[in-house]
């Protein structure tokens, strides 16, 4: 009787073998190769790379006919990438309410004001709700780019302050004075 396809024998090589049964290709600080099963997603040279910049204890396996990786090593890397990200938009929560305090402090040290306001720091959800708040026109489905011009352009048409423009608008929102988050909650009501 012959063995269904796909299923093990001694002679087959372990190429053959359902993606289901492969393990992880990657050999962990122990020495000892990962045993979780190796899902579809490989590892590539970005992966390779991640694990280099952050000297971690991974490696993959030499013996190993493929390059899969299971769903844990995936998921550590792509945080371990993600934990670089962080580090580089120095450290800052982009959806947090304290954005003002990297954004609006244009100073330069010297007691001088600058022009520029980094608003790419901001988030696409905070750009939107200054976009609503001053009425700003722009195409539906407009991505941060276009909303980070569009608001600069409301800044260079104001006589004042991007600062205290900012602080307003954060103002604004949590003490629940805007009026268009009023008008939203009466239509649930």
């Amino acid at each position: 009787m012959n063995p269904p396809s796909g299923a093990s024998c001694a002679g087959r090589p372990a190429q053959t073998l359902p993606s289901s049964s492969m393990t992880c290709c990657l050999i962990e600080n122990n020495n000892r190769r990962c045993m979780r099963s190796a899902s579809s997603h490989s590892f590539s040279k970005r992966m390779a790379k991640i694990v280099e910049q952050k000297k971690l204890k991974l490696q993959p396996d030499a013996l190993a006919r493929h390059n899969s990786i299971c769903t844990h090593h995936r998921r550590m890397l792509i945080s371990q990438a993600a934990k670089t990200r962080d580090r580089k938009d120095n450290g800052r929560d982009s959806g947090s309410d304290d954005e003002l305090a990297s954004i609006g402090d244009t100073s330069n040290g010297k007691g001088g004001n600058s022009n520029k306001v980094k608003l790419h720091a901001l988030s696409a959800s905070t750009l939107r709700r200054y976009k609503k708040h001053f009425k700003l026109a722009t195409k539906p489905g407009a991505n941060k780019q276009q909303l980070v011009d569009t608001v600069l352009e409301h800044f260079q048409t104001l006589p004042v302050n991007e600062k205290e423009t900012l602080t307003y608008f954060i103002y604004t929102v949590k003490t629940g004075r805007n009026r268009l988050d009023q008008m939203k909650s009466a239509s649930i009501d």
